[in-house]
């Protein structure tokens, strides 16, 4: 369930995704043109939308984007932390393959390249000897 803070430019409000919707997701930038139509409900104070009732024009607003292309950065570096230190723990407890596996997932999950998890192995076999 997404929640979308909308404004025309004079009037702000809150949305959130009622039912799926196939082209609004958390990829989509900040500063998307969406179109209304229709009649949309409105519950609590928040505008319930799904794909019935919105469609997507695009457009972009440039420093929006800068700022939410760096937060996303930020994010991705973190979890990457995160979870260097979960595999330096899985590691050192002797459970190498899983540590492995974990590797196996992340580099998959960041599309990142193979090199790191050669880069790991490598080092790992220079530490056991």
């Amino acid at each position: 369930m997404l929640r979308l803070q909308m404004t025309d430019g004079h009037t702000s409000c809150t949305a959130i995704e009622y039912n799926s919707m196939s082209k609004i997701s958390l990829n989509t930038p900040p500063g998307t043109k969406i179109k209304l139509s229709g009649i949309i409900e409105v519950r609590n104070g928040f505008l319930l939308l799904d794909d019935s009732n919105t469609a997507v024009l695009g457009g972009e607003v440039e420093h929006l984007i800068e700022k939410w292309e760096l937060q996303r950065l930020l994010m991705k570096m973190i979890l990457l932390r995160c979870e260097a230190c979960f595999l330096m723990i899985l590691s050192s407890t002797g459970l190498l393959w899983l540590s492995l596996l974990w590797w196996c997932f992340t580099f998959y999950r960041f599309e990142q390249t193979w090199t790191k998890l050669v880069e790991h192995l490598s080092y790992r076999i220079s530490q056991n000897g």
